[in-house]
């Protein structure tokens, strides 16, 4: 991968997957100058953002670009940066079907989730190419077009293989206002993710609840904390030096911060579609059993998601979350 040339604005960057993260990333890069072309499978999120762009509220600030848009047969390329927003299941599919926005030299940044994805990233592209990445922004999407975030936002990337050109794609992504940080190791920042969304995200499919109450009620708070631990001793199992530590700090932030956030795998129940409990929970369970380790409940709550399960909770009278059919 060559360095990225951005003197001039004239790089052109794609963002694969215009939801909720997508957008938040593509519009604030947008609104920085930046040429950003939305590509997605969605007709009608590609006709609005194509025809009204993209806004952007951090805080209470707006930030508004016109951008372009297409679905992946019609999109152009080679891309000079390729950022990766799609659902891990996703990934595939949605890189067959644009095959003509990766070039030799093309950036290709993944701020995904889970573990799904990183496999098929190096069989497909090379880890020359490749710059992974986590980040705490949270997005809420309003609708097509229109979401909502905090600028007290960051972004973790480094190499996937220690040798993809980190420093010039995080001069581009500094452009968004965020903080970016790169490690000389970010599968740890993967993981202590992993561990985060695990905990947050699986709880709340089955709960029902917003970030905010489940830090208010002690027995789901418990129950998130003890997704956490069993996450890390995968982690660990596999070699990864998570901060165990930081993660229920990050958790306990989240909480105060983000308390009206829905996690987006509690939106995709809401709303009906597919979720990542296979890669943020299933590969993880996965995992523990090839290193002989259990891990109940995370198991148990993969198992709930992909049943459609829910928890009933009474907090008030001290009982611990029991499974109801939904």
């Amino acid at each position: 991968m060559v360095p990225i040339q951005d003197g001039a604005n004239l790089m052109t960057i794609a963002v694969l997957g215009a939801g909720a993260m997508g957008q938040l990333f593509g519009g604030l890069l947008a609104a920085a100058g930046k040429d950003v072309h939305f590509i997605d499978v969605d007709p009608t999120t590609v006709e609005v953002l194509a025809s009204n762009g993209v806004t952007v509220v951090l805080d209470s600030r707006e930030h508004h670009a016109s951008v372009t848009a297409s679905l992946p047969e019609h999109a152009n390329g080679p891309a000079d940066m390729v950022l990766l927003f799609t659902k891990s299941f996703h990934l595939g599919p949605a890189m067959e079907a644009c095959p003509q926005i990766f070039g030799a030299d093309t950036a290709v940044v993944s701020l995904q989730n889970g573990l799904g994805h990183l496999a098929l990233l190096r069989r497909s592209l090379g880890s020359a190419q490749v710059v992974l990445g986590v980040t705490t922004a949270p997005s809420d999407m309003v609708r097509p077009g229109l979401v909502h975030s905090t600028r007290e936002s960051r972004v973790v990337m480094g190499a996937m293989d220690g040798i993809s050109d980190v420093a010039a794609v995080r001069s581009v992504l500094s452009a968004t206002g965020f903080d970016i940080v790169g490690v000389p190791d970010v599968h740890v920042s993967i993981w202590e993710k992993l561990a985060f969304n695990a905990g947050l995200n699986l709880t709340s499919a089955v709960t029902g609840r917003t970030v905010g109450e489940m830090g208010a009620d002690d027995h789901i708070a418990s129950l998130v904390e003890r997704v956490v631990s069993e996450v890390v001793s995968v982690a660990r199992a596999e070699g990864v030096g998570v901060d165990e530590a930081a993660v229920h700090d990050a958790i306990r932030s989240a909480y105060r911060d983000h308390g009206e956030h829905q996690t987006s795998m509690l939106r995709d129940v809401l709303d009906g579609r597919p979720t990542e409990v296979e890669s943020i929970g299933g590969a993880v369970v996965e995992l523990a059993r090839a290193h002989r380790l259990r891990t109940p409940i995370l198991a148990r709550l993969c198992e709930d998601v992909r049943a459609g399960r829910t928890w009933s909770h009474n907090s008030a009278a001290g009982r611990s979350p029991h499974v109801c059919g939904s």
